[in-house]
């Protein structure tokens, strides 16, 4: 519908427009701004047209009309208004009970036709936008006509924020059901047409909007309700009233039993007073309403469920929280679309069609806490460190123009993120009797991990001028192709562009100007890490700045990223150590220390391979983490601290032998073998034969004489030889680990003699 054809419309109806927005009741919310002829007449700059507007900004001024046209449908009685209540969240209908649709129902059935209109083989992106209108309305409508904000305890002037919306998902509404619980103990005050469940009940205090159901489980629970009831259970279950003035039905606390009364007129639960007027005071009409049952802050029922108008309680949250529901599903709406079976080619049509063309950090959501918000670091300057070049070739449009009607073609070229948290378009224009359009590239600075979406799309203008063109219905779509690029490299896809009105090519340039030569491009590399873009190594540690980031990932602006000692140049090209590890081999002392103070190998944990690490030498044992042994008795040094000798001194017993020579050590190690161990004839004999044997060679040792020794320790082994699958029959000892364990103590004595 043209602008003219709408204004005559509204011209016309400005009779009938007079009861529904002066005189009609609020139940349908936040008032319906209208204008005729531009000028408002209608409660301007306070209803839905102000919440909607939250969104106006990112928008096409075309397509943002057309969304607000759906808007406006709602509450026009030539227009939808004449349809049921789901539209404007009523009834306390947040679900489908038995043939009665709810508003959640509603929501959902519109975004599913908004998105058929986003099919890339026939889209109607103004059709798209009236239904997303539509849905946009029930929405908002939850905020003003609900005591949702006063189950959040949120009264002025705390602010609201995204955390308080009634859904800040980015997938479908959620399918309620009556009596489904919404958030911690707030439950769907829809009473179903079969009554409560078996052992429920549902109280509420004569001072409260909120009733209170119990369950069989005697847990409560806080109803959400809304304010105004045509045929359905809304529950006002307050001494002295049924249900809800447009209920028409009563509740048996005791059975849940839900029955048809006659309609009384003194029952209300929201409905606005004085017919939508809220400073007028008809006597005829004030005894309709019963003031002496208040809300939560001391006003009328009617009043503090309808939240509507300026200087009814809760207004300014009411309208903030509507606001920012209003951009969530803008970021919905671009999520279903490409979570639907059209994929990206429909949400490019959202991001060439409707949005305004722009450059960063401008949009594509206007609020940026919410899910498709602009990242901090991009308001921050800093959105990534590799530059991407998109550049389309010329657009070749396959359409021949229409015989004597002069029109001008416009094509729109986007690259933004997959999760719609950024974007950039362009917008060329032509003449039909050109096949050519041409825009220009698009360079955005992002992460390795990021998927961009390039797309173009593009309608031919028939009734506007070609040189400040807008979208109408009567225009014609040009379809065209979507590629999905992938980092790091974000590479095109060959794609066919068969189905399609335009084709056009494009080329991507990963990389950008780099005067340093460093691998870090100035706009977006240099920028993003603050790095000098006339140095190619900022911080002098011997890396690039590009080597840094991209391949080491140490701090280019810090010569020594784990700050060991080293820098991070020396680390990489000269002892091949971790510089983004203080200690490389773990062996607790640092790079630094190993290469600098003690002349240990940084990527050794045991350099001298005694069995000590490096770091227990120095730390703990005093030891040379160089020498294996370290005090030169014939024992490494952890050979010692095993058999409990010291490694720093050469005879620890200062019997005159050197402890590799000695046998006491050995004869410790004897005493210890458990009785079980040792054959069971002659336990105590046979440990004692071993321990003659080595008390003869250490009088021989002692005396110098090698050999006899040598002869009495080899005796001694001959007893402890076996254990290949058991002990041998003539084995002293007959536990073979400790079998084992005892020859090998002998083989070092053995090797040192």
């Amino acid at each position: 519908m043209n602008i003219m054809k709408k204004t005559l419309l509204r011209i016309g109806s400005a009779c009938g427009l007079a009861m529904l927005f002066f005189g009609s009741s609020s139940v349908h919310a936040f008032c319906t701004e209208f204008d005729i002829a531009g000028i408002g007449v209608n409660c301007v700059g306070e209803g839905h047209k102000l919440v909607t507007g939250a969104i106006k900004p990112i928008l096409r001024p075309e397509i943002w009309s057309d969304i607000w046209n759906g808007n406006y449908s709602q509450d026009d009685p030539f227009g939808d208004f004449a349809g049921d209540g789901q539209r404007h969240f009523e009834s306390c209908r947040f679900a489908t009970d038995g043939e009665i649709a709810g508003s959640t129902d509603y929501i959902r059935d519109t975004y599913h036709k908004a998105l058929s209109y986003l099919n890339p083989a026939d889209p109607d992106p103004v059709s798209a936008a009236n239904n997303f209108g539509k849905l946009l309305h029930t929405v908002q409508d939850f905020y003003s006509h609900s005591n949702w904000i006063n189950l959040l305890n949120i009264s002025a002037p705390t602010p609201v924020n995204p955390t308080h919306l009634i859904d800040n998902t980015t997938g479908e509404w959620r399918l309620l059901s009556p009596l489904s619980i919404v958030q911690d103990d707030i439950i769907v005050g829809q009473i179903p047409t079969s009554g409560l469940p078996g052992g429920w009940q549902v109280e509420q205090e004569l001072t409260s909007e909120t009733p209170f159901f119990m369950t069989n489980e005697g847990s409560f629970l806080r109803g959400l309700i809304v304010g105004w009831n045509s045929n359905g259970a809304c529950p006002d279950v307050r001494e002295g009233t049924t249900i809800d003035e447009y209920s028409h039905v009563k509740l048996n606390n005791s059975t849940g039993e839900v029955t048809q009364i006659p309609r009384n007129l003194k029952l209300t639960h929201g409905e606005s007073k004085i017919a939508g007027r809220y400073d007028l005071d008809i006597p005829l009409l004030i005894n309709t309403y019963q003031e002496t049952r208040p809300c939560h802050d001391g006003y009328p029922t009617y009043v503090c469920l309808q939240k509507d108008h300026p200087g009814r309680p809760d207004y300014g949250q009411a309208i903030h929280l509507a606001e920012y529901q209003t951009a969530h599903e803008w970021c919905r709406l671009l999520q279903l679309a490409k979570d639907s079976q059209y994929g990206y080619a429909a949400s490019s049509i959202l991001m060439t069609l409707w949005a305004k063309p722009h450059d960063e950090p401008v949009g594509p959501d206007p609020i940026t806490t919410s899910a498709c918000g602009t990242p901090p670091e991009v308001l921050a300057g800093k959105p990534g460190p590799i530059e991407v070049t998109v550049d389309p070739d010329d657009v070749y449009v396959n359409h021949l123009p229409v015989p004597d009607v002069p029109v001008g073609r416009t094509a729109v070229f986007a690259v933004y993120t997959g999760d719609f948290r950024r974007s950039i378009s362009r917008q060329g224009f032509g003449l039909t009797d050109d096949s050519r359009v041409r825009t220009d590239s698009i360079t955005l600075c992002v992460k390795p991990t990021d998927r961009l979406v390039a797309t173009i799309w593009g309608w031919d203008d028939f009734d506007d001028d070609p040189f400040y063109p807008t979208l109408s219905p009567t225009d014609r779509i040009l379809r065209g192709p979507t590629w999905v690029l992938d980092g790091p490299g974000f590479q095109p896809p060959e794609d066919d562009q068969e189905n399609q009105d335009m084709y056009v090519g494009i080329d991507v340039t990963v990389g950008g100007a780099d005067p340093d030569g460093d691998g870090l491009s100035t706009a977006c590399g240099e920028t993003f890490y603050g790095t000098d873009p006339l140095d190619a190594d900022s911080d002098d540690d011997g890396l690039t700045d590009g080597a840094e980031v991209n391949t080491y990932g140490t701090d280019p602006l810090d010569a020594d990223s784990d700050d060991d000692g080293l820098t991070d140049g020396a680390e990489v090209n000269t002892y091949g150590t971790d510089p983004l590890d203080a200690d490389s081999d773990d062996d607790g002392l640092t790079d630094d220390a190993e290469v600098n103070t003690y002349g240990t190998d940084p990527l050794d944990v045991d350099t001298d391979d005694d069995g000590l690490t490096d770091g227990e030498e120095v730390d703990t044992y005093g030891t040379d983490p160089l020498d294996a042994d370290t005090d030169d008795d014939g024992l490494s040094d952890s050979q010692e601290l095993d058999v409990g000798t010291n490694p720093l001194n050469p005879d620890t017993d200062g019997d005159g032998l050197l402890d590799g020579q000695d046998v006491d050590w050995i004869e410790d190690a004897i005493l210890a073998i458990p009785e079980d161990a040792i054959q069971s004839s002659g336990k105590k004999g046979n440990r004692n034969a071993m321990l003659n044997l080595l008390a003869d060679a250490e009088a021989h040792l002692r005396r110098g004489n090698i050999k006899p020794a040598l002869d009495k320790i080899t005796t001694l082994r001959s007893r402890i030889d076996g254990c290949g699958s058991s002990p041998d029959s003539n084995d002293w000892i007959t536990d073979c680990a400790e079998q084992v364990r005892i020859r090998q103590l002998l083989d070092i004595l053995i090797a040192n003699l």
